[in-house]
């Protein structure tokens, strides 16, 4: 009939959005892992220089942020990690964060979701483009203790310890995956830490990993399109011992590292995240 004819089309909600490579937002997704000391603090907070990656929030996992402010980087804003749920609370405003800005709501909308963590009378509003975990490990000890039941920040020396069992490690394995693969899909820049351990593989190499439980070692480097050895040797010069730094993106003889951008390097000398 013609009333039906006039009826408007049903619309259909959409299921996905199709777009080319080079239209999917470019973000870097980075772990940079190394011996203790050798500057991972330090190189992840260069990202505060570059334009390109501000405004830059940093999760003090492992009450690292001496080291910002004697880097000179006592401006970057910091969340101090004490529980493993601190981390899930982060993630999330993170993600609420990316939401309302790519929807480009008002500002007094984005001022009501940072004044539930304390900045909603700030002159102006960080932008952030990206996110710091210092470190990766930390995170997954803090994991651990929440499965045990322990308190992370308990002061007392006399709690006798609990050997995880295997049930425990694979519950840290699932939430250290969800943890490190929701972090990774947020729609910023992520760049995490992590120590180094040696490590004897299959073909009875010693291996220098990123120090992480079992099977999330391997996983977790499948999460990120860097991963990055960072190591640091002393050298005699004319001028006296001198630090020299390199962080490796491409694997060595006796490391892991890997890059999906087909760099003709392998290494970069005195490294930034400019």
């Amino acid at each position: 009939s013609q009333s039906a004819a006039l009826k408007p089309t049903p619309t259909v909600p959409s299921l996905f959005t199709i777009q080319s490579a080079e239209e999917a937002p470019a973000y870097i997704k980075m772990l940079v892992y190394g011996a203790s000391g050798v500057g991972k603090t330090h190189l992840a907070a260069t990202s505060y220089d570059c334009a390109e990656l501000r405004d830059v929030l940093y999760l003090n996992i492992e009450a690292g942020s001496a080291t910002l402010v004697s880097a000179g980087y006592s401006n970057m804003d910091i969340v101090p990690i004490k529980y493993w749920a601190q981390l899930s609370k982060v993630y999330e405003f993170l993600l609420r964060f990316t939401e309302m800005r790519d929807r480009q709501v008002s500002e007094d909308q984005m001022r009501q979701l940072f004044a539930k963590v304390g900045l909603g009378e700030r002159k102006v509003l960080p932008n952030y483009r990206t996110v710091i975990l210092d470190t990766l490990d930390e995170a997954q000890e803090y994991c651990m203790k929440n499965i045990q039941g322990q308190d992370p920040q308990s002061q007392a020396l006399n709690i006798p310890y609990t050997k995880p069992g295997w049930a425990e490690y694979g519950e840290v394995l699932e939430r250290m995956k969800s943890l490190t693969r929701n972090f990774r899909n947020l729609p910023m820049h992520v760049v995490a830490t992590c120590h180094q351990e040696v490590k004897q593989d299959d073909a009875q190499r010693m291996m220098i990993t990123p120090s992480l439980v079992g099977k999330f070692e391997t996983v977790a480097q499948a999460y990120f399109d860097f991963v990055a050895y960072y190591a640091a040797k002393t050298v005699t010069t004319e001028a006296g011992p001198q630090t020299r730094r390199r962080l490796y993106i491409a694997p060595g003889a006796n490391f892991s590292a890997k890059n999906r951008c087909n760099a003709e390097i392998s290494y970069v000398e005195s490294p930034t995240m400019e």
